[in-house]
């Protein structure tokens, strides 16, 4: 699940280097990925868990530069005026609890709505505690004091990383509504390149393609800069994460002990397998996914199953490993969720008369309702045995 989720973060960094660069060769583009991806496998299967926090201290530092310099550019070119006029001009508001979408509405469920919201209420929320890539620095660390503090500092850049983006995206929206020849030549490439005729663009070049337009060319290095630094960083730690489950929880079972030479050489393969699959999955092959929708399901088969089983361990004495072994395979129905499934059962249900139309969040939701459902019954069917105290290993001192 977790390898799956970070397949297309190499096809949504190419599609963002090629908007703001104005590269139209995608050849060129998916070489500079491919060479971004292989320092990034050099620097991890070399230093480990030290590389992978001194480059994303740095990384960070220029990431949060640049942030910073591209809110400033983009509030200033607008200005509050403009983004005022967002909603009382170019009718950019939209009602987020309204699952109809203005542009759209004789298209079901092509808004935003509240079920949509709930359900990327629960993947974050679950993936902020939960998420390996993340949780795997707090295991790093020498006490719990020093943990939390982590968690509690990285709030911030946590909540920016995400609410300045949202600010830019407005921002494109206001640009191009302000200026009318580009929107039409950007609608028309879109339009190509959905019939495979155009540069490869869509919706999503918006925002890079208007900060290339406002941003100084000389400041927009730096800018392009913090965000390969960003895709950089995401990388290292999903590489290290997950060679390091691979390792401790298919390689060691397999295999017995294992010595931590043996461990270290596991985790350098892992790395690179993983980086291979990563590669061939996530640029050179071509998927039709829609990126968020990819994310939020393949981290809904993890997140879903995890939940209940570390809630429950911690916090519910009568919780047993039956349990835990069906939550963790009730998160499987996850790929329920993904667009092919949720479109067939929507032609079957239209095939028997049913009016009921299933949406993504549907499927979500039930899979975490499934998961926890199933750890919570399963747990009391099946109760964890005890050890007796004869056989419990005794405490040294």
């Amino acid at each position: 699940s977790g390898v799956l989720n970070m397949g297309l973060f190499l096809k949504a960094g190419a599609q963002f280097l090629t908007a703001i660069s104005g590269l139209q060769d995608p050849l060129y583009l998916k070489l500079i990925m491919t060479g971004l991806l292989l320092l990034v496998l050099f620097y991890t299967v070399l230093g480990g868990m030290v590389s992978v926090v001194i480059t994303d201290l740095v990384q960070f530092v220029v990431l949060g530069i640049g942030m910073l310099v591209v809110t400033w550019f983009v509030v200033s070119h607008i200005g509050f005026d403009g983004f005022q006029d967002v909603v009382t001009v170019h009718d950019g508001y939209v009602d987020p609890t309204s699952g109809v979408n203005p542009t759209k509405p004789n298209v079901p469920a092509a808004g935003i709505g509240g079920g949509t919201m709930l359900q990327m209420a629960v993947v974050l929320f679950s993936a902020l505690m939960l998420w390996p890539a993340g949780a795997s620095r707090t295991l790093a660390v020498k006490s719990s004091e020093v943990a939390q503090q982590l968690y509690l500092y990285s709030t911030i850049p946590f909540l920016a990383r995400r609410a300045l983006p949202v600010l830019w995206g407005i921002g494109a929206f206001a640009f191009f509504k302000m200026n009318p020849e580009l929107l039409s030549a950007f609608q028309s490439e879109v339009a190509a390149s959905a019939n495979g005729e155009g540069t490869g663009i869509s919706s999503l070049s918006a925002t890079p393609l208007f900060l290339a337009k406002i941003i100084p060319t000389g400041i927009l290095g730096l800018v392009t800069a913090g965000m390969v630094a960003a895709f950089m960083s995401t990388h290292d730690s999903y590489l290290l994460c997950w060679s390091g489950v691979v390792t401790q929880d298919i390689v060691a079972p397999l295999f017995g002990p294992l010595s931590q030479r043996q461990r270290i050489f596991s985790t350098r393969i892992s790395i690179i397998v993983i980086g291979a699959m990563l590669l061939v999955w996530g640029l050179w092959y071509e998927t039709k996914a829609n990126l968020w929708e990819y994310m939020a399901t393949t981290g809904t088969v993890y997140l879903a199953g995890v939940l209940p089983v570390v809630v429950g361990g911690l916090y519910w004495k009568r919780s047993a490993t039956a349990g835990a072994y069906v939550a963790l395979l009730g998160g499987v129905t996850g790929v329920l969720a993904m667009g092919p499934a949720v479109n067939w059962m929507n032609l079957k249900l239209a095939s028997g008369q049913v009016s009921f139309h299933i949406e993504n969040w549907h499927m979500v939701l039930t899979t975490f309702t499934i998961s926890s459902l199933g750890f919570v019954v399963v747990s009391l069917l099946f109760p964890q045995q005890t050890v007796p105290s004869s056989h419990q290993p005794k405490e040294t001192t």
